[in-house]
């Protein structure tokens, strides 16, 4: 079934909209989860939740990217149940969420959320995503977009996991200045 036509169900508050897109981006779904929580458990349920989500945001919203608006929504779930089940356990597992806190503005900085700076905010990483080599772009994604662990994409790009490593840390520290510039981190 076709995107817009699932968005229409969710329209007509038909419940077949949420097995129709269980059906046809459940997995990739519960596959972004997976990568930030290691658990096909609170994949599962990440993805229950998600579907609750668009549920209850169809309408009055209107995606035109259904799979990108999904996915948004389960890394925002995801990421949240990570953070609280290791809130108390800040350990030496570098995770994709304290790489880039650095970059990331501050969520209790309210300016930074409005509408409008969200939207510039928006067009200041998808520049600087546009201007990044593509190989360089593939590795941020990867990590960033999909939470993959820098094994395996080392394994899929062919650099070492150092070099991946480097590379990351580099793409972090080009982010920031470019988003301090932009004004959007304090």
């Amino acid at each position: 079934m076709e995107d817009q036509a699932i968005v229409e169900l969710f329209f007509a508050r038909n419940e077949t909209a949420i097995a129709e897109t269980d059906r046809k981006y459940g997995r990739r779904l519960k596959a972004i989860s997976y990568g930030i929580l290691s658990s096909r458990e609170d994949a599962e349920e990440c993805a229950d939740d998600t579907y609750l989500a668009a549920w209850n945001q169809i309408p009055p919203d209107r995606p035109v990217y259904f799979f990108t608006y999904l996915a948004a929504i389960i890394r925002n779930l995801s990421y949240r149940r990570y953070r609280d089940a290791h809130r108390e356990k800040r350990g030496g597992f570098g995770n994709v969420l304290e790489e880039l806190d650095a970059c990331i503005p501050d969520e209790d900085e309210p300016a930074l959320f409005e509408e409008e700076n969200s939207e510039a905010l928006a067009e200041t990483l998808n520049g600087f995503l546009r201007n990044l080599p593509k190989d360089k772009r593939i590795i941020f994604v990867k990590r960033y977009y999909y939470s993959e662990a820098t094994a395996d994409i080392a394994r899929e790009t062919g650099y070492s996991e150092p070099n991946v490593r480097k590379i990351l840390s580099r793409l972090r520290e080009s982010l920031y200045q470019i988003l301090r510039k932009g004004g959007h981190v304090l």
